[in-house]
């Protein structure tokens, strides 16, 4: 009797949630982190979305997804915590990481933060990479950030090691498994590389602006509702290793044009995904829902 809203987060909660929406009366809201094309529940996507007051999209591309029920969907991103994100960031932290993986001062630090998983499209990364140091760039150092894929896709990691050996660019690749500091993996960094085939939000892409650290992502998913091409940062076709090889080219010859960018980034993303910003949005949607019963 002390419950007014019902509030979901997966859509196996929101199984659960339908049921006891049924049973109180009570709205039920339910947020959607996966488009449902993707996900792909079948008929428990209907009963959810049936019984759903409001599904709340954690961007505009998984919105799109839910579109049988567009008068119950609102898109509200994913809040961020940029307090959190720079708390224990300093220039000793960012040299720790440095001295941790024995990058050199002059090194140019390409990231990619993510589990190790086929959609992630590592591979893409590495084989743009490595014509840029095989043409005459030896100064690049490839950091692959996150764990290890588990069940079909353990091998991604093993298969990535094999092609840069038969590259010989072993020497320009890092693994560090999962990490924590985000932040500081990112400042140690000179560019941010997202080439996923596909991303329902892009969070280390909002990250990565806010610390101004130039980003290439693929023009996929959500992607380019953080990323304005030539504005923001710069997007590439998925599967292009031509088109990401030009893009990181661009960087490389115009680093402080792609800085710029990457502060015009943190000034967009600041006001958007701000966790003030979107606690507000929350909270508007869930006072109203209140109201109205």
């Amino acid at each position: 009797n002390n419950i007014d809203i019902i509030y979901a987060n997966t859509t196996k909660t929101a199984c659960f949630g339908a049921f006891a929406s049924m049973l109180t009366s009570k709205p039920l809201i339910y947020r959607a982190s996966n488009d449902r094309f993707f996900s792909n529940h079948g008929w428990i996507d209907y009963v959810v979305c049936n019984q759903t007051k409001k599904i709340l999209a954690c961007s505009d591309f998984v919105a799109s997804s839910f579109k049988e029920w567009f008068w119950k969907v609102k898109t509200v991103y994913p809040p961020i915590d940029f307090e959190e994100l720079t708390r224990n960031l300093s220039k000793e932290s960012i040299d720790k990481i440095r001295k941790q993986y024995r990058i050199s001062n002059n090194a140019f630090v390409v990231v990619q933060i993510g589990c190790l998983r086929r959609v992630k499209r590592h591979v893409d990364l590495l084989l743009s990479t490595a014509q840029i140091i095989k043409s005459g760039n030896p100064r690049i150092m490839l950091l692959f950030v996150g764990s290890d894929s588990q069940g079909k896709e353990i091998n991604i990691k093993r298969e990535l090691i094999k092609i840069a050996k038969e590259l010989n660019i072993w020497k320009h690749i890092i693994f560090t498994g999962y990490k924590k500091d985000v932040g500081s993996i990112l400042k140690a960094s000179d560019l941010l590389v997202v080439p996923s085939l596909t991303e329902t939000f892009g969070r280390v892409i909002v990250e990565a602006l806010y610390l101004e650290v130039p980003v290439i992502a693929s023009n996929t998913g959500a992607i380019p509702e953080i990323i304005k091409n030539g504005e923001t940062g710069y997007l590439f076709e998925p599967q292009n290793v031509k088109a990401l090889k030009d893009c990181i080219r661009k960087v490389l010859e115009n680093y402080n044009k792609a800085k710029q960018l990457a502060q015009k980034g943190r000034r967009y993303v600041k006001i958007r995904f701000s966790l003030e910003s979107v606690l507000k949005k929350n909270i508007d949607i869930f006072s109203e829902l209140v109201t109205k019963r």
